[in-house]
């Protein structure tokens, strides 16, 4: 599989429409993170969050928003034509990840490295690919995750947006898990189940993005945004950053 363009996380205003009645000369795999009117094999819909979508070459494309939005895309070509009857993935069809956050984590892979000029570059996007669609059909597919109480995922996300906006403090396990009452152990199931991810691994996950735009939009330097980040020490700030994106911050920010 080959990428032809991709964004992920990528933000559109009230009034976003796609209206594509030939449908796109690629395929496309969307994922949204907020509600969108989809219209699809002749029925109109109002799609719950984290819907996704791969659509075929030539399968006509509508939907909408009237609400401002985020979604992650990807328009890719070059595929084989059982690859997705082998994994189970249907097209042209809504369905969604009972795990949704590792979509964007993939997508922001897929556009780093469709960004950079390293050497098998095609090569691994392609293997990125493969892992995205075969992931979508794992985690379509799993159990349910636990029943959590409305009061507890209420705490959960409160925590989880309160975090975000401290960064720069020492956050633990165990000081996360003593704000909302919950043991290390039970904390620490919770929050995968509702977020699929780990709590330090989406800290570490939202630092390093947050990095990524001062890296961009600022001048600072790098050892004051470790710093504002909370990292005491800017060698793990930088191995911690190259792990996640594939470069250092120095070369994220010339390129």
């Amino acid at each position: 599989m080959k990428v032809f363009a991709v964004r992920y996380a990528f933000p559109e205003n009230v009034g976003f429409t796609i209206n594509r009645p030939k449908g796109h000369e690629h395929y496309t795999f969307l994922h949204f993170y907020n509600p969108m009117t989809v219209k699809i094999n002749g029925k109109t819909v109002v799609t719950e969050p984290h819907a996704c979508i791969v659509y075929q070459p030539s399968f006509p494309q509508f939907f909408c928003s009237d609400m401002p939005i985020q979604h992650d895309w990807i328009h890719f070509y070059d595929v084989d034509k059982n690859f997705f009857d082998e994994i189970g993935i249907p097209l042209n069809h809504i369905f969604y990840p009972k795990r949704h956050e590792f979509i964007t984590h993939i997508t922001r892979e897929v556009e780093n490295e469709f960004n950079s000029n390293y050497k098998n570059k095609p090569k691994l996007l392609n293997l990125k690919l493969e892992e995205l669609f075969i992931k979508l059909k794992r985690y379509t597919d799993e159990p349910s995750p636990e029943k959590l109480s409305t009061s507890l995922v209420s705490s959960l996300r409160w925590l989880r947006e309160k975090t975000f906006l401290s960064l720069d403090k020492k956050h633990t396990v165990c000081s996360l898990a003593n704000k909302v009452g919950l043991s290390e152990s039970r904390f620490f199931s919770v929050y995968k189940s509702l977020f699929g991810i780990s709590p330090m691994d989406d800290i570490i996950n939202a630092k390093v993005d947050l990095a990524k735009n001062l890296l961009l939009s600022s001048e600072q330097k790098i050892s004051l945004i470790a710093k504002s980040l909370g990292y005491s020490d800017v060698t793990h700030f930088i191995r911690q950053f190259k792990a996640k994106t594939g470069v250092s911050p120095s070369k994220f920010r010339k390129s």
